[in-house]
């Protein structure tokens, strides 16, 4: 048996990155005679890919460990996954269902991540992504712990919602990760028989004495009396409220995504740092 898994992969992001892993092993230990594989299909990515970020362009010195966090991604991603030897970055939906139908695939599981959103007309023309499967697309479809993230049917054109009620019913199992998204699919005609509500997989990640160690070197130790938390928070006057509050409730703040003033930056974390920093911190603050 030939089975896709269609999910984000690509990005250096911690998020991303261990939910495609995770994925990806569940696939291989559920049928250990499967061959699994990711479908290496995407919307409008080829353009931004491998762009230095903005924050180290502006200051070089953080140039060395910027490369050292990409090359543990990308080794990470040879290492742990099996992507397609064909590959298609197309902006049209109907092409990238002729492409993923092509390959021949027996399953196609669709997940972990928020997949399921729109995405902007510069991307995808009409705003649906790939990740609504056609059912023109021959194999079995499984949905695994999908998002929408905060879409709701209103949200929706008349066109897309046509498209996204024609992929709901082709699929045999609709698993989603979240009551928005539960909501929106049960609204989409979802038969109640094929939809649950399922954990994300990376919440099966344990991390490893190494991962600790790597996460040990980039976060700072408590000082006496004091607590550490690590924000994943943009750079708003709201946020700035939250450090404030923090810091009078006795933290020491460090940023992990992107500067905050009068906020320690904890730089480009590798992915295995950023699994291990659950046992650096006391407290994590994200969006």
């Amino acid at each position: 048996m030939r089975i896709g898994l269609l999910t984000y992969f690509w990005d250096n992001n911690a998020g991303q990155y261990w939910q495609a892993i995770t994925t990806f092993r569940r696939l291989k230990q559920v049928f250990p005679s499967a061959d699994v594989e990711i479908v290496d299909v995407r919307h409008g990515v080829s353009a931004h890919e491998g762009r230095m970020p903005r924050r180290v362009l502006l200051k070089p010195w953080r140039y060395s460990r910027y490369k050292c966090a990409t090359d543990a991604y990308n080794q990470g991603r040879i290492a742990n996954l099996k992507i397609s030897s064909r590959s298609l970055d197309t902006r049209n939906y109907n092409e990238a269902s002729q492409f993923i139908d092509s390959l021949g695939y027996d399953l196609l599981v669709t997940g972990a991540d928020v997949c399921l959103k729109p995405m902007s007309d510069s991307d995808v023309e009409g705003a649906v992504p790939l990740y609504w499967l056609s059912p023109a697309i021959r194999a079995k479809k499984v949905m695994l712990s999908s998002s929408a993230d905060v879409t709701h049917i209103s949200d929706l054109s008349a066109p897309m919602r046509e498209i996204m009620k024609l992929s709901i019913q082709s699929y045999s199992h609709i698993g989603v990760r979240d009551s928005m998204t539960q909501e929106l699919v049960a609204k989409l005609g979802a038969e109640q028989s094929k939809l649950c509500r399922m954990a994300d997989p990376a919440f099966s990640l344990s991390p490893t004495k190494k991962w600790q160690l790597e996460s040990s070197k980039l976060f700072p130790k408590r000082r006496k009396g004091r607590k550490l938390a690590a924000l994943h928070l943009p750079n708003t006057s709201e946020v700035k409220t939250i450090t404030q509050t923090l810091e009078r409730l006795g933290y020491d703040l460090v940023s992990i995504t992107s500067e905050l003033p009068g906020v320690r930056w904890g730089g480009s974390l590798t992915p295995e740092s950023w699994a291990g920093m659950s046992n650096q911190v006391d407290l994590v603050v994200t969006v």
